[in-house]
């Protein structure tokens, strides 16, 4: 018979917590801890034999530790007990602190708005010693699947896809103007405007420029800015 993986979810509202803990719960693979974190100690933690922890990726987490998040959660558990799994979840996180996480040992990050069946996924996969992103937090990088599988050390933000000028240029076409136009009002010649937009195609893999503007608003590249 397998062993069943028992799973600690710290999570500081009481309601959230108790449906993850529920939802858990009726897998027949998974035990959950039923203490509240506001009631469970860093030690207490440790002694429950616990295998996996999802941790809200702020915290508070423990009763002892009111400033740990899901980040010094790893560093801690990884001088106590290496073999424990963290989780971390979040509703808009920074792809930069996503990386802290994973540098401080964590095994997979979910969007809170993420179900309960990607978490079920999250924690098989960190069983599995691979790591894991979800699609929503996923959708904001650019190499997830090589951070996946270990060819990249850190997630690259898909914000950093274009230059500044190339975004720029991204900009106005997603206005309507031609490239002689975008030429004219940038003060730049007709050929720098083609060269920038072929890297445009070329780094978003896109034929034309209905599939350009629509890859841009699906990656959030454009709602910084005011577009008509």
């Amino acid at each position: 018979m397998n062993q069943r993986t028992k799973v600690a979810c710290l999570i500081p509202e009481k309601l959230i917590w108790e449906g993850t803990t529920r939802l858990l719960s009726q897998y027949n693979q998974l035990i959950t801890i039923n203490s509240e974190p506001s009631h469970m100690s860093l030690n207490d933690l440790i002694q429950s034999g616990v295998d996996v922890v999802v941790a809200d990726f702020t915290g508070p987490l423990l009763s002892d530790l009111p400033d740990l998040n899901a980040i010094s959660l790893c560093s801690k558990l990884k001088g106590i007990n290496p073999r424990i799994k963290v989780i971390a979840c979040a509703d808009k996180v920074r792809i930069e602190s996503v990386n802290s996480f994973f540098d401080a040992g964590g095994t997979a990050f979910v969007s809170r708005k993420s179900s309960h069946t990607e978490l079920v996924k999250s924690i098989n996969q960190s069983l599995l010693n691979v790591r894991y992103v979800c699609p929503i937090i996923g959708e904001d990088t650019r190499n997830l699947i090589r951070f996946i599988n270990g060819v990249d050390p850190l997630l690259k933000p898909v914000y950093h896809m274009f230059t500044p000028a190339e975004t720029n240029v991204l900009v106005h076409i997603s206005q309507g103007y031609s490239t002689k136009q975008i030429a004219a009002m940038l003060n730049l010649s007709e050929k720098t405007i083609e060269t920038h937009r072929k890297h445009l195609f070329d780094k978003s893999g896109v034929k034309n420029v209905a599939e350009l503007i629509a890859f841009a608003f699906s990656k959030k590249l454009l709602f910084k800015y005011n577009v008509s």
